[in-house]
């Protein structure tokens, strides 16, 4: 898992609990106003307004998993590693007076030696059913006898795994090497949207981009890894007839943006290649692509508060910078209402610092 910072100075209006000076940045065109729309959440990722209006947020866990499988299987090679495992993830519902209830908790959930947190990553709605990219679980995560999937959201609360994501890495050719310092046996699936009937996930550590359908079948839309190399593809939306994935880039280095690639895989199209750390991708109410980089560019140190930033990606692939000075930012999507929803200070913080940011473009 990658990043970088590529910055603009624009500026902007902020309404926020951030340690942001609002005269610290000052856009020419660009005016947006930022307001804490949520908080209180452990370590927030991807989102989705739901049929009923209210916006769900997936949560990777409070860093207080303890299970271990060293005895168990082959577990990820330190510093990543090794794992301890849970049931610390849940989804937070979050109804139009930003009231948050915890919709499901006791999802498979993880974390890394160093507790980077790794749970519910993203979640997709098909009509009235709500699925959830459940990344925290495997035996290497430290959760044996729940794989990293995709799973569907009961009514009362329980749920259903639909696609053994563990499953299908584990019995498939692999590209990328099993000696690899950060091999990652059950991957770290990051982005999912829902499209013609299927579920579509993009995953880092293999540079995989899959398809689920609704009776479980997994299968390879594009083997981005071997296409263009280990660039760690997170951060994914759909537009147009086209996927548009974000890339985390590499330590160091970082830098590959973002990409398209077609429905059938075999198209790959570069859309930008300044922006590093690349942890969403959304299309906004205007048509044009917004992204959030999350991370301090290509030197160290990398990972330090308050350094992120979402952009607006232009037409000849230059990003235009609509607010900075966000905390670890980690997914985005637009709102019905057309403002665009940031998932703020979704790794680096104390659980319950995690909040959900709105940003209306003026």
């Amino acid at each position: 898992m990658n990043r970088k910072l590529f910055v603009l100075s624009v500026g902007i209006v902020c309404l926020c609990a951030l340690p942001a000076d609002p005269a610290s940045a000052a856009p020419v065109g660009v005016r947006a106003v930022v307001e804490v729309y949520a908080d209180g959440l452990n370590a927030p990722r991807g989102m989705a307004f739901g049929p009923d209006g209210a916006l769900y947020v997936a949560e990777g866990g409070d860093g207080s998993e303890s299970t271990s499988t060293a005895d168990a299987c082959t577990q990820v090679h330190p510093p990543v590693g090794p794992y301890l495992g849970g049931y610390n993830g849940r989804i937070s519902r979050i109804d139009a007076q930003h009231h948050r209830t915890i919709f499901v908790s006791g999802l498979p959930s993880s974390h890394t030696a160093s507790g980077d947190p790794l749970g519910p990553q993203a979640i997709a709605f098909a009509g009235n059913h709500m699925y959830v990219l459940s990344s925290g679980g495997g035996c290497s995560h430290g959760v044996d006898g729940d794989p990293s999937g995709v799973i569907e959201i009961l009514p009362g609360g329980g749920w259903d795994l639909v696609g053994d994501l563990s499953a299908y890495l584990q019995t498939h050719a692999d590209p990328k090497p099993k000696t690899d310092a950060d091999y990652e046996p059950d991957g770290t699936f990051y982005g999912m949207v829902f499209r013609g009937g299927k579920l579509y996930t993009a995953e880092p550590n293999h540079g995989q981009f899959v398809s689920v359908d609704r009776k479980g079948n997994v299968s390879l839309v594009a083997d981005l890894f071997t296409m263009i190399g280990d660039h760690t593809p997170a951060s994914l939306t759909y537009h147009d007839g086209w996927f548009y994935i974000g890339f985390e880039g590499r330590i160091p280095g970082f830098v590959y943006g973002i990409a398209r690639v077609s429905v059938s895989g075999k198209r790959v199209e570069p859309v930008n290649t300044s922006l590093s750390s690349v942890l969403g991708v959304a299309f906004g109410a205007d048509g044009a692509l917004y992204a959030i980089s999350s991370t301090n560019g290509n030197a160290p140190p990398f990972f330090i508060p308050n350094v992120g930033y979402l952009a607006r990606v232009e037409g000849d692939g230059s990003t235009t910078l609509i607010t900075s000075l966000l905390n670890f930012p980690t997914a985005l999507i637009t709102g019905p209402d057309g403002a665009l929803y940031v998932s703020n200070c979704g790794y680096g913080c104390a659980p319950g610092q995690g909040q959900i940011l709105k940003v209306t473009l003026k």
